[in-house]
């Protein structure tokens, strides 16, 4: 259950009529069914990316951590193990029924079964960037996928939000420097909140009780 914190009585008032800047865009060129200034979210950020020029150069190195997370005894394991854990078996088992020839499309269409809720990329996009990656890598890494699956999908998940930051980042500066992205005062103090976790109620404190900052 959450718990709602109200803002303390002698601060609404003056919070009422203040408004603090955020960024918006203006989405009237690229949208039929909206016009104005929205406000500007990481997803907005994302619109026209594409991974056919983006480099695959992945590390697929494992840590003494990852290494021991690959070779756990199976004998060692208990008896209920993850979802994540179950898929790898079944990865596994699945990839060893294959023909060699065979394997890397196999490889290639379970990465993408992993990875396809990347709503910011498009399916195809992002399939054949996977494909790129499989065949950018040696015969070794292929050979250790059967055996480390959901490490090689984390590191090209890793790997795609970083291509994916980088983009947003450059879009940002770019549409703040073409004036497609303003500051408009817009945001209010909530008369609820509902931090998780709290800490003790501080002196003066804006509402009944405050997030924990030791977590920033």
């Amino acid at each position: 259950m959450w718990h709602r914190f109200e803002m303390q009585s002698e601060y609404e008032e003056m919070t009422s009529g203040l408004f603090l800047p955020i960024f918006v865009r203006d989405v009237s060129a690229s949208s039929f069914f909206e016009a104005g200034l929205k406000k500007l979210t990481k997803d907005s950020l994302s619109d026209g990316i594409t991974l056919k020029d983006k480099d695959v150069q992945i590390s697929f190195a494992m840590s003494g951590v990852d290494v021991m997370k690959v070779d756990i005894d199976s004998e060692s394991r208990p008896r209920m193990i993850s979802i994540a854990e179950r898929q790898a078996i079944q990865f596994k088992e699945l990839i060893q029924s294959k023909k060699p020839d065979k394997k890397c499309g196999t490889i290639v269409q379970n990465i993408y079964n992993q990875l396809n809720r990347m709503d910011f990329v498009e399916a195809g996009d992002l399939r054949r960037y996977i494909q790129r990656v499989v065949d950018n890598m040696t015969a070794e890494e292929l050979q250790k996928v059967e055996s480390a699956f959901l490490f090689y999908v984390n590191r090209i998940k890793a790997k795609i939000l970083e291509l994916v930051d980088e983009y947003r980042e450059k879009q940002f500066f770019h549409l703040i420097e073409t004036g497609k992205i303003k500051l408009e005062a817009r945001w209010q103090f909530p008369k609820l909140i509902t931090p998780v976790p709290t800490m003790m109620p501080l002196s003066k404190a804006l509402y009944t009780d405050e997030v924990d900052v030791k977590r920033f």
